[in-house]
This record gives C-alpha cells, sequence and structure tokens, in this order.
C-alpha cells in the first residue's frame, strides 16, 4: 500500500498542474419559451358562433374558458365570466379538445379568448376579431409595487464521461449545466426583459453566465435557458448561482447554492498524510533501535575495560614479592 500511494504521490502533482492549466469554459443553448398553449379552429368570429378551443400544457385539472375585451389588461375583470366555461383537464388525454360559444366580452376590443388556471397561476390568450363589437382604447391596469416575473436558477453538476468525473474530483475544472427560467406574471406580453447572471466562489472571483435575452414573454409564459459553464481549477467549496431579471418592473433577483468536495483528491491527500505518519514511525522506531545498540555497545566496553582491571588486580595477589621487589 505504501508503494501505491508514493506512485500517486509521483503522478498527483504532474496531474493538477495539468489540471489547473485549463481555462474556464461557457457554452449557451438558445432560450425557449414554454408554457400553456390554445388554438382556436376559428379566429375571426361573431358573437353567438361556436368554436373549436385545444388546450394543451396546464397543470392544473380545471381550467376556464372565457371572451374577454380590453385585451384582458385587467384579468378576468375584462371578461365575460358569465359566459364562460369550465373545462376538465385530462392528464392521460392530451392536448384537451372542447366547443365553446362566443359570447359579447363587457369592454371593447382589442379581444381574445382567455383560459386560465382556477387561482389564475396558468393563463394562455388568443387575439381574435370579434366582428361588429367596437374597439376602444386600451385601458391599462392600476401600477403595482409587486414583480412582473417569477425568476428561478438551477444548477447542477454536469461533467462529461468518466474523465470529467474524475478530473473534477481532484479539484480540476468542474462543468456545471445552469437553468435559469423567467415567469410572465402580467396580464400582457413583456419586452424588454434583460436577463445576466454570474457564478461567484469568493468576494474576489465572479464567473458571468451566457445568458442571452428572451425577446417577448406572452401572458402566462415561461422563457427558459440552459447555459454550460465550466469553472476552472481549483474546483471545491460553496458556489453561490446568481441571475437577475431587469427592464420588465422591479428589477427581480433569485439565487442557488451548490457544494462541491473533490472527494478523490481528499482520499489520496489522506493516504499521503497516512504514508507520511508511518515514515515518520518507522524513522523514530530506527532511531530508537539505532540508540539502544548504542548503549549497548558502550556497556560492553566498559564491562571488558572492569574485567581486565581486575584480572590484573587479582595477579598482584598472587606475587607479592614481585611488588616488593620493584619497591
Amino acid at each position: 500500500m505504501t508503494v501505491l500511494v508514493r506512485r500517486l504521490a509521483f503522478v498527483l502533482p504532474a496531474a493538477l498542474l495539468a489540471i489547473g492549466a485549463c481555462l474556464a469554459g461557457l457554452a449557451a443553448a438558445e432560450g425557449s419559451t414554454t408554457g400553456p398553449v390554445v388554438s382556436l379552429s376559428e379566429t375571426t368570429v361573431s358573437t353567438g358562433d361556436r368554436i373549436m378551443v385545444t388546450i394543451n400544457g396546464f397543470k392544473a385539472h380545471t381550467v376556464t374558458i372565457s371572451v374577454c375585451g380590453n385585451d384582458a389588461r385587467r384579468g378576468s375583470g375584462d371578461c365575460n365570466m358569465v359566459k364562460s366555461k369550465g373545462v376538465r383537464i385530462d392528464p392521460a388525454v392530451s392536448p384537451t379538445v372542447t366547443k365553446f360559444g362566443v359570447s359579447e366580452p363587457p369592454y371593447g376590443c382589442p379581444c381574445l379568448v382567455r383560459v386560465s388556471s382556477i387561482n389564475g397561476d396558468e393563463v394562455a390568450v388568443v387575439p381574435i376579431t370579434l366582428l361588429g363589437h367596437p374597439v376602444e382604447p386600451v385601458v391599462s391596469p392600476p401600477k403595482v409595487d409587486g414583480p412582473f416575473v417569477a425568476v428561478a436558477i438551477k444548477a447542477r453538476p454536469a461533467p462529461r464521461g468518466s474523465f470529467g468525473w474524475t478530473r473534477a474530483n481532484l479539484g480540476g475544472p468542474f462543468r456545471y449545466e445552469v437553468t435559469v427560467t423567467v415567469r410572465n406574471l402580467t396580464t400582457e406580453p413583456l419586452n424588454l426583459a434583460r436577463v445576466s447572471g454570474f457564478v461567484s466562489r469568493s468576494t474576489n472571483e465572479n464567473i458571468s453566465l451566457p445568458l442571452t435575452d428572451p425577446g417577448e414573454i406572452g401572458v402566462g409564459q415561461t422563457w427558459k435557458q440552459t447555459v454550460s459553464v465550466t469553472l476552472p481549477a481549483p474546483s471545491f467549496g460553496k458556489l453561490v448561482w446568481h441571475v437577475t431579471v431587469s427592464g420588465a418592473g422591479p428589477t427581480v433577483a433569485a439565487d442557488a447554492t451548490t457544494q462541491h468536495r473533490p472527494i478523490l483528491l481528499i482520499v489520496i491527500l489522506m493516504l499521503l498524510i497516512i504514508d507520511i505518519g508511518l515514515l515518520l514511525m518507522r524513522f523514530a522506531i530506527r532511531r530508537r533501535i539505532a540508540r539502544e545498540a548504542t548503549l549497548a555497545e558502550a556497556s560492553n566496553i566498559d564491562g571488558a575495560i572492569d574485567t581486565t582491571a581486575s584480572d590484573d588486580d587479582d595477579a598482584n595477589l598472587a606475587h607479592p614479592e614481585l611488588v616488593s621487589l620493584s619497591t
């Protein structure tokens, strides 16, 4: 295991240097508008005509069909709700087709057929030409302080293949797919919305998202765009994704947070720490053994000297005359 860790320790720095040389990559796909859709068999009609209404894309189980004047700028208040029609949406049958009788709206044209959910969170409209009905100036709704759009942002990891995952888990460049949605909350189309966003992983580093402007967002419609962002190495820690929509009423912002931990890099570093600990332990043991051997050798030398001195004393005691003669 120690040999394997040492090999990894040799290869890892070179790999990280190569990874660190990579730059951030950005890619964008064209945005698209989604949401409930309604179509009519006839768009030039008279009061009392019966037309076929095709309904698709609603999540609600029940919707209301009505004829509206004033371009339905004030919502259902501009519609003939007395002669509206409720329709049940069967999720198993798509689209839903129903017959609807055209009635006279309470206000002048521009006129349209409006289909909405019960709570009004899903709306789709189709302009019509109502023969014989007067055309009047459009009256806008009272100004409100609330937002005109609902904004959301979502980011998910999207490395390409096993190499991408391995590179990301070593702390290298990490690819994300970021989806931004903007939903029109008003009763008229929005044309001036401007979308911008960035991702931040520190107070000093922001990477812009390659978002485009949505163009026209119809009543009850949702604009969505998915872009690809590759964050340069080192990629770890918390990421804050931010999007702002301006130009369509009050500025609206949304945030999302993701967290990335390079698991493979963490495991390798742990193995390196363990290996270094084992090397230090082995070094300490070797030093202790060498020190004990040195002490044992010194003790053997001292013992040998003491034995020699003792033999000399015994020899002098055995021949005392030699001592006196020498004196």
